[in-house]
């Protein structure tokens, strides 16, 4: 079993949608469509796959089709599907030398690979996430390369180069790509990639993008606007900040250039956000049919109750929903997808000068565990994604999610990189039930409980009941004090060196925790964590089969 497949089958590693230049588009009737290539994958054609990207190819070549017809194609690739990423070993396979194959794993690989790091600088990234993104980036640029060598024309081969070439470190060799690129066929779609080399966290500068944008984009045909200030304006949008940015937006407003809408919109939605900006973002996100649920909530969250519109996140949501349910047919694990359909639905209100929000409608418990499941799935290294599963899993089943979260609980600290916020959070939490179940017996005599009804008192014995029941079912050292106990101390010991501000504690929290310690001392129970190292006490992975539904 090859790695790829290895990757999926143990781990659900599954795919981002391969980036897209927003100049791409297709023909939805051309002659073989995207539910041509999903029934072929369905079949496990690989030959009529072939032959179909081998004829496109030569059409497109003679300019008899459109350049990005393939490059539409080649997105089915980039979706959360381990059948599609075994499809696509599986062509390469059969056809060894196929450019076209190549391509197609290489951008499995190369959004695995994304999906796997996520978008976080480095340091903040667990390291065998970066690991596996490395290893994952040299197999798609090694795939990408051997394809673009013997099909130069090959827009997707060629694509799939620059945007590796970052992450790669082969940004000379993908300079050269860009170069040959363009001299045989100037494209947009091509320019714009390969402005992805200009980015500045990974080495890029302004001097480059002026240098690429001067060079190459005169040889674009954009109609009436300037190809080379366009070229600018939009990578300014997209990776720069400061005075850069302002300039690309005050160049918008006196240069309108409407396939840059979709970078503008984000400004205009900010807190910043001026008449003239609430006008434009209006217009755009209120067009038939459209839907853009974040831009849309920061309209809402910015713009609407300061300049008089009406609230429209609800409606972007609830048309992103229906996308999205759609979409996950033939996309499964997509993790943007996911989302959506995990996220409940919310609206805002105006009530005189007091802007709230309020959910309208909820995910039920069990539907929001297997979305959140499945991003999970495709991003196993996300802190944020373990602590989620965890959390809904305690809207499941709220007294036995307390023993079954524990392993998404540990892995939220451990894929955090032991980040005190996380680890002192677990301590709280375990020391916040320790409190409530040994405050069981007392709860009657409280002030609190007689100040209810009857039938107030029957329905909060009922729940006391429970609690007791739950609280006789476990070994309470075991499943609380001396986790909760593990988790303190180690926070102490990253604290020592941390300045993170999860570091300063409450007194009053810290008062606790040390009385929550005192108890355990005197009954010398936890004398595992007691004697335990420094080292002893940090986390190890907690194994977990994410392809299996349910908590």
């Amino acid at each position: 079993m090859s790695s790829v497949i290895k990757f999926f089958t143990m781990m659900a590693l599954i795919t981002l949608a391969a980036p897209a230049a927003a100049q791409d588009t297709a023909d939805e009737n051309a002659l073989f469509s995207k539910a041509d290539l999903y029934a072929a994958i369905d079949e496990g054609d690989h030959t009529l796959v072939e032959t179909a990207f081998s004829e496109l190819q030569a059409l497109t070549a003679a300019d008899k089709v459109s350049v990005n017809q393939l490059r539409w194609l080649y997105e089915v690739f980039g979706t959360n599907s381990p059948e599609i990423a075994g499809f696509a070993e599986g062509w390469l396979e059969a056809h060894p030398e196929s450019p076209y194959a190549r391509t197609g794993l290489a951008w499995v690989l190369y959004t695995t690979a994304w999906h796997i790091r996520g978008e976080k600088r480095a340091r903040f990234i667990y390291p065998e996430a970066l690991d596996v993104f490395r290893e994952l980036q040299f197999d798609a640029w090694q795939l990408a390369h051997a394809a673009y060598e013997s099909e130069p024309a090959l827009l997707p081969a060629s694509d799939a180069i620059l945007r590796l070439a970052n992450p790669t470190g082969q940004t000379a060799r993908a300079l050269e790509v860009l170069d040959e690129a363009m001299t045989l066929r100037p494209d947009p779609g091509t320019l714009e990639r390969g402005l992805d080399m200009t980015v500045p966290g990974w080495g890029g500068s302004w001097e480059m993008v002026e240098a690429l944008c001067d060079y190459y984009a005169p040889a674009l045909d954009m109609g009436e606007v300037d190809p080379v200030l366009h070229c600018k304006v939009g990578t300014a949008l997209s990776f720069y900040y400061g005075e850069k940015g302002d300039w690309a937006l005050k160049t918008l407003a006196e240069t309108p250039m409407p396939s840059l809408d979709y970078l503008r919109i984000h400004y205009a939605t900010s807190d910043s956000a001026t008449r003239a900006d609430a006008a434009f973002a209006h217009a755009y996100l209120t067009r038939d049919g459209f839907f853009d649920y974040e831009n849309a909530r920061r309209f809402d969250e910015h713009v609407a109750w300061r300049y008089g519109y009406d609230f429209i996140s609800e409606a972007h949501m609830r048309r992103a929903k229906e996308h999205a349910a759609e979409a996950l047919k033939c996309d499964p694990y997509n993790p943007g997808l996911n989302k959506i359909m995990a996220s409940w639905i919310s609206t805002y209100d105006m009530k005189g000068d007091m802007f709230s929000s309020r959910v309208v409608e909820r995910v039920p418990p069990e539907e929001e565990l297997e979305y959140v499941r499945r991003q999970l799935a495709a991003s196993p290294y996300d802190p944020e994604l373990w602590r989620e599963y965890a959390n809904v899993l305690s809207r499941v089943d709220s007294k036995g999610a307390l023993l079954k979260a524990e392993p998404y609980k540990i892995n939220t600290i451990v894929f955090s990189n032991h980040n005190p916020g996380h680890v002192i959070g677990y301590a709280q939490a375990k020391a916040q039930v320790i409190i409530e179940l040994d405050s069981l017996e007392d709860q009657p005599d409280s002030a609190m409980w007689q100040s209810l009804s009857e039938a107030e008192k029957a329905r909060a014995e009922q729940d006391r009941q429970k609690l007791l029941d739950f609280r006789h079912s476990i070994d309470m050292d075991t499943a609380l004090r001396c986790p909760m106990l593990r988790a303190y101390r180690l926070h102490g010991v990253i604290c020592e060196v941390s300045k993170s501000a999860s570091c300063d504690l409450h007194q009053t929290q810290r008062a606790m925790f040390e009385l929550l310690v005192e108890d355990i001392e005197t009954r010398r129970v936890c004398t595992g964590v007691m004697a335990a190292s420094d080292v002893e006490l940090f986390y190890q992975p907690v194994e977990v089969d994410l392809m299996e539904s349910g908590g």
